[in-house]
């Protein structure tokens, strides 16, 4: 994607890549139990069944950081007006949910939850403009989380302060000026 090399500049980071059966996950630990479990327990077998996609940051061949992509829509009584601009009323709105997010404890504070993000951004970006999405949507766990993607321009939905969106038409344009997203 569009900033695996800023990653792959990273010293001993392998670029993003999807999720595969060879990996070994057994020894990531973001400090959050339920992300470390569902990464061990079922990244693979929902990839496997389709309903969502596992990317991993890679330091040689230890798993540093990983996200998950899944489709999804926000009905229409959810989004606020310029979410669901242009759309008719009744439709549900065609959205990419960033569904997880972690970096591995050895990282934090090191700016690769960043990066990570801003991979999962250009991914979608890249999506969109072939298949449509009218914005990435992500579930912050607590405000901290929220302050986070706030930082890359996502805005809390009316009466959720923790579920944010980006407008796939700000992604690009962000991408367009200045070849990345956010930060």
């Amino acid at each position: 994607m569009a900033n695996d090399s800023t990653i792959a500049n990273k010293p001993g980071l392998r670029p993003v890549q999807q999720l595969s059966g060879d990996d070994n996950l057994s020894t990531f630990d973001c400090g959050v139990t339920p992300l470390n479990e569902w990464l061990a327990r079922f990244a693979l077998s929902d990839q496997r069944a389709r309903s969502s996609a596992t990317y991993l940051l890679k330091r040689g061949s230890r798993v540093v950081g990983f996200y998950t992509l899944a489709p999804h829509a926000i009905e229409p009584v959810v989004a606020d007006t310029r979410l669901k601009a242009g759309l008719p009323r009744q439709r549900a709105v065609p959205v990419f949910l960033l569904a997880r997010l972690a970096l591995d404890r050895s990282e934090h504070g090191t700016g690769l939850g960043a990066d990570l993000l801003k991979d999962a951004l250009a991914r979608c970006a890249t999506v969109a403009s072939e298949v449509g999405g009218r914005a990435v949507v992500v579930d912050a766990k607590d405000g901290s989380g929220a302050r986070f993607y706030q930082r890359f321009g996502f805005t809390p939905l009316p009466g959720n302060p923790h579920m944010l969106y980006l407008l796939m038409k700000d992604l690009q344009t962000s991408i367009i000026r200045g070849g990345t997203v956010g930060g």
